[in-house]
């Protein structure tokens, strides 16, 4: 039910993908998908990979019931900023045809997320 209304769903049949990306690797993270300030939260739950291609994001094994891996390419990504989600600093991803939908990740995660997407935008 998560997977369908915070859109890992929709995600998925754009962005499946059991390709496994090179890049920065980060383990049992948090992250936030939906709308505004009460998005659906993966507390520690996720599995991601950030690299030159893109964002690829997993859900630990327990939890994948209709949550497919996903591989977001960089072009895919249309926004990417730091935001304040009340007292926590976040990184928000605005994926093209996604909105008004975001992805929300914080910590070490959220700012690899932000300084690859940016670099992939210098380079493109």
């Amino acid at each position: 039910m998560l997977s369908v209304i915070g859109g890992w769903h929709a995600l998925a049949r754009r962005f499946r993908s059991d390709d496994d990306i090179d890049g920065e690797r980060f383990r049992f993270r948090a992250a936030g998908i939906g709308w505004g300030p009460f998005p659906v939260n993966y507390g520690n739950v996720i599995f991601a990979t950030v690299g030159r291609r893109g964002l690829a994001l997993s859900v630990f094994l327990p939890f994948r019931f209709m949550h497919p891996p996903l591989v977001i390419p960089w072009p895919a990504v249309e926004r990417c900023e730091a935001v304040r989600v009340f007292w926590r600093r976040q990184v928000a991803v605005y994926v093209t045809g996604f909105r008004p939908r975001r992805l929300l990740f914080g910590g070490a995660l959220g700012r690899a997320i932000l300084a690859t997407w940016t670099e992939a935008r210098g380079r493109a």
